[in-house]
């Protein structure tokens, strides 16, 4: 993080997208779930090395600081729509998408841990995998 920095860091004339502002699009859309690996992990990972933010004793306020970063739909507004999109798809295509999309794995960085994750079901965020990041 950076110190804010008014001489620089200050737009006045600075406007945002209405996105921004627009509290549905911003709120937590899906459920957080860890499988039973990325918990044994985490456990074994937050007790065994020194994160930059978090200690030994804080892996609940870990997952809760994962559970909001994840919870809003981080994705595309593409890769949302994907097996929504065209009335000309039939059925079968549009399934075949959803089905890739769900199985599609992402990762994010988030302190020293490499977090990876999946959109199993609409509504649902499955974090199957945590790991050290070692680069």
């Amino acid at each position: 993080m950076k110190p804010y920095l008014p001489r620089y860091d200050s737009l006045p004339s600075a406007i945002t997208p209405e996105w921004i502002d627009d509290e549905e699009t911003l709120r937590p859309a899906h459920r957080v779930v860890f499988s039973s690996s990325a918990e044994e992990s985490l456990a074994s990972i937050i007790a065994e090395t020194k994160l930059t933010f978090y200690s030994s004793n804080e892996v609940d306020l870990l997952k809760s600081a994962l559970v909001e970063v994840l919870a809003p739909d981080i994705r595309s507004l593409h890769q949302r729509n994907v097996g929504k999109r065209s009335n000309n798809q039939d059925e079968e295509e549009k399934e075949n998408e959803r089905e890739e999309s769900h199985a599609t794995q992402y990762t994010l960085l988030f302190d020293r841990l490499e977090v990876k994750f999946c959109f199993p079901a609409e509504g649902l965020i499955e974090v199957t995998s945590i790991s050290l990041h070692t680069k």
